[in-house]
């Protein structure tokens, strides 16, 4: 009867330790144009030669259309800003990246040893992440009108570019 309880613990354990795994592996798989654009191929067949190249490479452009730039960038991770100034309809994609940054981590101490005789403290440094703003693009009638960079990584070329 014991025999039998250990098995199933055992076996209860390594599901769990398989499941983790395999939820372990599954977040670390990363989405890329690419990948996008074989999860929609009619939308990316849609698309002129001139865009398709661009959008395999990550890349946009002032024209292109909404469809383009998802296959592109993906969509943004927030909600759309929208707008609409009398027949024009606006619409702003905001991306967001994570940036780390140098926190101090706060001390604290405790006791240790034979009738805690000895004395511990740690601190120090660590890294936080905090998201910002690292690209805008903004769509007029559903077509790229303007497309900016911004937060740590400012330079962005004249040409299209990928955030």
């Amino acid at each position: 009867m014991q025999e039998v309880t250990m098995n199933r613990i055992k076996f209860l354990m390594l599901s769990v330790i398989s499941l983790l795994v395999s939820l372990v592996a599954a977040s670390c798989t990363s989405v890329t144009p690419l990948t996008r654009i074989k999860e929609n191929p009619a939308m990316f067949d849609a698309l002129s030669a001139e865009h398709r190249n661009l959008v395999q490479q990550g890349m946009i452009c002032n024209g292109m259309g909404q469809d383009a730039v998802f296959l592109a960038w993906g969509m943004p991770e927030g909600r759309p800003v929208v707008g609409q100034n009398g027949k024009v309809h606006f619409e702003k994609w905001v991306y967001t990246c994570m940036r780390p940054v140098m926190v101090e981590r706060p001390y604290w101490g405790g006791f240790y040893g034979p009738a805690c005789r000895g004395m511990y403290w740690n601190g120090g440094w660590d890294t936080a992440y905090v998201p910002e703003v690292c690209a805008t693009v903004t769509f007029e009638n559903g077509r790229v009108i303007a497309w900016e960079r911004s937060g740590s990584r400012v330079n962005a070329p004249a040409a299209p570019y990928r955030p």
